[in-house]
């Protein structure tokens, strides 16, 4: 299996307790340890992944209430995680169960940005956005998660494609974040709002993001 594990299967993502879903498999080299609760911090040593800082684009590695990150790889995208001692595995947690759409509510511009600010204050510093209130209140439940987890740039991206799929499709007036939201999701996801398509410094932010 190598250093870091291959993986049978990428793994299909959901959020909360229920995990009936496909696991990432750590394989039998290196077997679960017979303490309850598991040693968490042997087992990630035997395993022979690097342990870093709980930071954005990390991998989150959760049992009970200990939490231990390391340094993604290509098999063990950065994310959330939580280790099923049964079976030996790590199961993949992220903003929706499988076949599940994220719910807005919103209706108002003011809502919407306040929502946006808020996936972006959680993606970028997990610990204001766990000390300051909310400015806004959509997707309590997922961002209360990741509150406690952390984000990935993926799974923020994709709450912020989900909101602008809400706009898009089931509102009756069509409007966008604020001009320096868009340009800091331009320049720290690579997207570009409809409403910017055709604008070249947004269009330059995006690219440059994209190339890293």
């Amino acid at each position: 299996m190598g250093n870091q594990g291959y993986l049978s299967s990428l793994p299909t993502v959901i959020l909360g307790s229920v995990f009936n879903i496909a696991a990432v498999l750590l394989g039998t080299t290196f077997p679960a340890l017979s303490q309850t609760p598991p040693n968490l911090e042997q087992l990630v040593s035997q395993w022979g992944y690097t342990r870093v800082a709980c930071v954005t684009g990390a991998v989150f590695i959760r049992s009970g209430s200990l939490t231990i990150c390391v340094n993604p790889t290509a098999e063990l995208p950065a994310g959330n995680y939580t280790y099923d001692p049964v079976s030996n595995q790590l199961v993949a947690v992220s903003s929706a169960p499988v076949g599940e759409k994220l719910t807005f509510s919103f209706t108002r511009l003011a809502d919407y940005t306040n929502c946006v600010d808020d996936i972006l204050t959680l993606y970028k510093d997990r610990e204001r956005f766990r000390q300051q209130p909310r400015r806004g209140n959509c997707l309590p439940d997922q961002m209360q998660a990741y509150a406690e987890t952390g984000i990935s740039k993926q799974q923020a991206l994709e709450l912020l494609k989900a909101a602008n799929e809400y706009v898009s499709t089931a509102l009756t007036v069509r409007f966008y974040p604020l001009r320096g939201q868009r340009e800091q999701i331009a320049s720290l996801f690579g997207f570009i709002y409809d409403v910017d398509a055709n604008d070249a410094e947004i269009q330059r932010m995006a690219e440059s993001a994209n190339s890293q």
